[in-house]
């Protein structure tokens, strides 16, 4: 399974509160992928921004909608807005970085609000097969 202690290949960083979500697209790379990738994990926004310090701009993101945000008060809430603006902000800094939205919401103003952040691409989960979503990273 690639992992980021691999030394060569196209960076990939996902994004997503899920563990098995970032298991599966994973497994999907190690699987599918023609080219070699290294695949590092996130499971929130501010966790992401740590990774991209300590490791720099991945080629590709990967990252889901309606991630899991802490308050302030410890309570856990799912909203849009991290990731909408942690996208902004990427393709504002790192323009060149790939950014994949990969999410269950089905619905065209989230589409819409995406694509006007700076997502390359917005992608519904279950409706490409795994071959069909590397492709698609491997064409960009």
């Amino acid at each position: 399974m690639p992992t980021t202690t691999q030394t060569a290949g196209k960076h990939l960083l996902v994004i997503d509160d899920d563990d098995l979500v970032r298991i599966l697209l994973q497994e999907t790379f190690w699987i599918y992928a023609t080219e070699q990738y290294i695949i590092a994990n996130a499971r929130s926004v501010r966790e992401a921004e740590s990774k991209i310090i300590e490791d720099g701009y991945p080629e590709v993101v990967f990252i889901g909608l309606a991630l899991l945000t802490t308050r302030q008060d410890g309570s856990t809430t799912r909203e849009v807005k991290p990731s909408l603006t942690f996208i902004h902000n990427l393709k504002d800094s790192h323009p060149q970085t790939k950014v994949i939205v990969y999410t269950k919401h089905n619905e065209e103003t989230l589409k819409e609000q995406a694509l006007a952040s700076g997502a390359d691409a917005y992608l519904v989960k279950g409706e490409c097969t795994p071959s069909e979503l590397v492709d698609f990273i491997e064409s960009l």
